[in-house]
């Protein structure tokens, strides 16, 4: 995926590219219909840029990007974004205890901490306590729950951002990895983000200490701009294949809030649905999975899961270039569909696809009962308009 560029000229994609924003992206075209498969949406609904570090006047300076909407193009010259100065910003070592970053954060003027490079080891969660707050890593530096607590905790608060950070399940399990908002349907004064997070949950540090979690990310805040997150269950570890569901983890990220907009967004291996949107008028613009490798069909695919899923109750969503990508490495399994949907009216997807990489296995169709089957020997597969339960013929799309 690709927002805000400006581009003199776009290289093909291979099955699911999508272009936000961006001057001189490729027209829009389905993958099913002869031609590169691109995506492309003339403007970015909410943007929240990740912050970064400036020196200048002969000091750093921390930016936090102020909110943007329907964003064309590039941000020029640093413009739109607060200076924190450094005296307001706490500059975190590994060995810095959990306890010892929150009294920083709740007894001293810190508006922001930075996140050194190395591993953290954290007895609790971090908790930010101001609106505005800025957790920034730096060199994927890497937190860890080790008490059965989530590693980031943020409450109700405005304009928090959360980005550079990768995070990893602990050896005793955990609800949530990153909690993004205390109460589902939260409504901030101001939007928060999440910007480059990853987390994994496998053995990386000894082959008999099996990690876990409920869910990796859980937003419950209205209005969160989710950009460029990858939630991997691995299929492999330091000690080798991961199989028989070991380091269970069951979803990847669930969306409980309104509005919620999210860009480049990625999903693997996970245990069940792997993406769950639970609250309405969300936008997803990008999205990558993989179907867990070590599955079968009774503990995975008799039980319905799903690569995106959105809840029942959600009546306006809108998804573009999601993909669904099957490779059952270690048993035959059957899912129904990549993408399961409410069937309400107001949900519509552009461009969805599946495709078989390899394995066994198959996924019966791209969205709910619609699109053709994946599996070995076939090719990719896309619907190029869904709504509502009803996949569209070019004719149908024309009079919409």
């Amino acid at each position: 995926m690709t927002r805000n560029a400006h581009m003199g000229s776009a290289d093909n994609t291979v099955w699911n590219g999508v272009w936000v924003g961006c001057e001189g992206a490729p027209t829009s075209h389905c993958g099913n219909q002869g031609g590169g498969p691109n995506t492309t949406v003339a403007s970015s609904p909410s943007v929240l840029e990740k912050p970064y570090i400036v020196f200048m006047n002969n000091k750093y300076y921390l930016f936090r990007p102020k909110h943007e909407q329907n964003k064309v193009g590039i941000t020029a010259n640093w413009q739109n974004a607060d200076a924190i100065d450094f005296a307001n910003v706490y500059v975190a070592k590994h060995t810095d205890t959990a306890a010892e970053i929150n009294t920083i954060l709740r007894e001293r003027d810190v508006v922001a901490v930075v996140f050194q490079p190395g591993i953290y080891h954290l007895e609790e969660s971090i908790q930010p306590r101001r609106n505005g707050t800025v957790l920034l890593g730096l060199g994927m530096a890497t937190l860890i729950p080790t008490n059965g607590n989530a590693a980031i905790e943020v409450g109700n608060l405005a304009d928090v951002r959360i980005a550079g950070l990768l995070l990893e399940a602990g050896t005793q399990h955990s609800e949530k990895l990153l909690r993004f908002g205390s109460t589902v349907g939260w409504q901030p004064s101001s939007p928060g983000s999440i910007n480059d997070v990853f987390v994994r949950t496998g053995r990386f540090y000894s082959s008999s200490a099996e990690v876990s979690a409920d869910t990796m990310i859980e937003v419950n805040m209205n209005d969160t701009v989710i950009d460029n997150v990858w939630l991997w269950r691995g299929d492999h570890d330091k000690f080798g294949l991961v199989k028989n569901s070991m380091n269970p983890t069951y979803t990847g990220l669930e969306i409980n809030g309104d509005n919620v907009v999210g860009y480049s967004l990625a999903c693997e291996h996970t245990l069940g649905d792997m993406l769950v949107w639970n609250g309405n008028n969300g936008r997803a613009y990008f999205y990558q999975s993989e179907f867990p490798y070590d599955v079968n069909q009774q503990n995975y695919g008799d039980k319905g899961y799903a690569a995106y899923k959105i809840g029942e109750n959600v009546s306006i969503h809108h998804g573009y270039g999601v993909g669904a990508y099957t490779y059952f490495r270690d048993n035959a399994v059957t899912v129904n569909s990549g993408i399961k949907t409410s069937g309400h009216g107001g949900v519509h997807f552009t461009n969805s696809l599946s495709v078989f990489l390899n394995g066994n296995g198959q996924c019966n169709h791209v969205i709910d009962n619609a699109g053709a089957t994946s599996r070995n020997g076939q090719t990719p597969n896309w619907v190029c308009d869904y709504y509502g339960g009803q996949s569209l013929s070019e004719e149908q799309m024309f009079l919409q």
